[in-house]
């Protein structure tokens, strides 16, 4: 089996700007260093510990959501597979609502940001859970 590398491309650095060549398509930044000094001055909170791998930190986030949303008198419902359209499906008032679910933080200006949703999401509402502070943001608000 032949292994086909991908060219490398020329970017600029997302924090200082420098050009650097790198052939992984998500790459934004030319070192670990800069990578770390975005993060501190963009984002106030506690990276997740590096003992957990990002899955269990996702399955966390979902779990604690899915408390909440109990705790509000919504049915829960949690995906089997990582593959799912949604994380959660929730059932109240005859409405079934589908939620993604991200781990999330501040940032300088204290809004509530995560990792955008790709095109193909279709879902009812985003809920972010930001483990600084243990809070929830439902986006749109859920109305109980």
């Amino acid at each position: 089996m032949a292994y086909i590398h991908k060219s490398k491309e020329d970017k600029n650095c997302g924090y200082c700007s420098v050009s650097f060549r790198s052939g992984l398509k998500w790459q934004r930044f030319c070192s670990n260093k800069c990578q770390s000094k975005s993060w501190n001055e963009n984002y106030v909170g506690k990276k997740p510990e590096p003992y957990l791998s990002p899955g269990t930190v996702g399955a966390l986030s979902e779990l604690i959501i899915s408390i909440d949303l109990l705790r509000r008198g919504y049915e829960v419902f949690r995906a089997l597979s990582p593959s799912c359209s949604c994380d959660l499906a929730i059932f109240k008032n005859g409405q079934l609502k589908r939620i993604e679910v991200r781990t999330g933080w501040y940032t300088k200006t204290g809004k509530a940001a995560a990792v955008k949703l790709k095109e193909r999401d279709k879902i009812d509402i985003l809920a972010i859970y930001i483990r600084v502070d243990n809070s929830i943001h439902y986006l749109p608000e859920l109305k109980d």
